[in-house]
């Protein structure tokens, strides 16, 4: 059996390293490369020596709905090879149930649950704390629904921004829904009753959580670890050591693709720029968009003549405006040159992150990508009635 078992989120671009290989990068971080895994899943549907995939998804909370989307579709490419897909854990994250519902089999502890709650946002806000402390913040904003800064103006979120959130997490939600009902064998108002209802499903059964959503038709079977590793065993024979199931882990498999491959040059090439963060003036480390190092990777592409595309691969919500002008001028650049670019969003493409995707040729995104460009703000504390109340003063002169 090949067991998928990520060390946390799928992300776009593992953060904090320049190390291509990232899926073995992985095996001492807290992220896995969804480029990656997608390719192990490629390559699995595919081989032959291939028949089984256990997903343990007990780490992957905080993936992007997105990166969620791409990799569910993956697992339906696998299964529908013929593959069997057996997702095992201890408690499922509303994450990781999403992808453990594409397996055929999906086990859980009997002490386990499911975090199944929707979509929301919420966040911490100002106004009065402010007021107390005499600091004054002026704003200045361009957009109705600009609601970054509301925290420093209100003690709750307006109406203006309730909508705006609301209409992306309805969309996000519904697809959710509709995914994993279908997988399940569910309608998505099956879903929806059990989140609204949660607490008169569960307490129709005697014994506790796990068995009123096995009842329900979630998961398909209770198994405490132990268990799980006979069961394992029983299903796929017994690992070399006699500990566990026999298995490769998908590093291992991984590395095998890896030693595998055949190493093809050409003359026409396809430079992939990813862009994962918050964008901010510099040079910056994965996981960061410096205004420098993403345009310089830009500008490396559109100077080497066998680079005939550039695909610009966008997960963030914004940041620095001279830092995305800096990427958006190199793109530019390249245009120029008659390289094709092209800006395919993921998780997140806003505010900066359209802005660096706005003169591409083309922009695609994804059914769960959250994308917009909603105006901008600057923010300026004033301090001069806080220090008056404590008795300090400013002055001096100045030509």
């Amino acid at each position: 059996a090949l067991v998928l078992s990520p060390v946390g989120p799928i992300v776009e671009q593992v953060a904090g390293s320049n190390d291509p290989l990232a899926f073995i990068r992985s095996q001492g971080s807290a992220e896995l490369y969804v480029g990656d895994l997608l390719e192990v899943l490629e390559s699995a549907s595919k081989d032959e020596r291939v028949t089984d995939i256990v997903l343990r998804l007990d780490n992957i909370e905080g993936t992007g709905q997105a990166v969620l989307y791409d990799v569910g579709n993956a697992l339906l490419k696998v299964k529908d090879s013929g593959k069997n897909l057996v997702a095992i854990g201890d408690s499922y994250s509303r994450s990781a149930f999403y992808l453990a519902s594409f397996a055929n089999e999906i086990i859980m502890d009997p002490d386990g649950w499911i975090s199944v709650d929707g979509f929301g946002r919420s966040r911490l806000y100002f106004k009065s704390f402010l007021d107390k402390l005499k600091i004054d913040f002026n704003i200045f904003r361009v957009g109705t629904f600009k609601s970054a800064v509301e925290p420093y103006l209100r003690n709750d979120m307006s109406e203006a921004a309730k909508k705006a959130n609301l209409a992306y997490l309805d969309v996000l939600w519904d697809s959710w829904k509709e995914v994993v009902s279908k997988n399940r064998g569910l309608q998505s108002e099956d879903i929806q009753y059990l989140v609204d209802n949660a607490d008169e499903v569960i307490s129709r059964s005697e014994k506790g959580t796990s068995q009123a959503l096995l009842s329900y038709g979630l998961i398909d079977n209770l198994l405490s670890r132990r268990e799980q590793r006979e069961y394992l065993k029983n299903k796929f024979g017994e690992s070399e050591d006699k500990k566990t199931f026999a298995q490769i882990s998908g590093f291992e498999y991984f590395q095998l693709l890896q030693s595998e491959k055949e190493i093809n040059q050409s003359e026409n090439e396809i430079a992939v720029i990813v862009a994962r963060g918050t964008i901010v003036d510099g040079t910056q480390p994965p996981g960061t968009i410096g205004g420098d190092s993403t345009s310089n990777l830009i500008k490396e592409a559109h100077e080497n003549e066998n680079i005939k595309a550039i695909v610009l691969r966008v997960d963030s919500g914004g940041g620095g405006v001279f830092a995305s002008e800096l990427i958006r001028q190199e793109l530019v650049a390249a245009k120029e040159k008659d390289i094709a670019i092209i800006a395919s969003m993921g998780n997140v493409a806003a505010s900066g992150g359209y802005w660096i995707s706005a003169n591409a040729h083309e922009i695609w995104a994804s059914h769960n990508t959250i994308t917009g460009s909603i105006g901008i703000f600057g923010i300026m504390p004033t301090f001069d009635r806080a220090l008056d109340e404590i008795g300090i003063n400013s002055d001096g002169v100045k030509t």
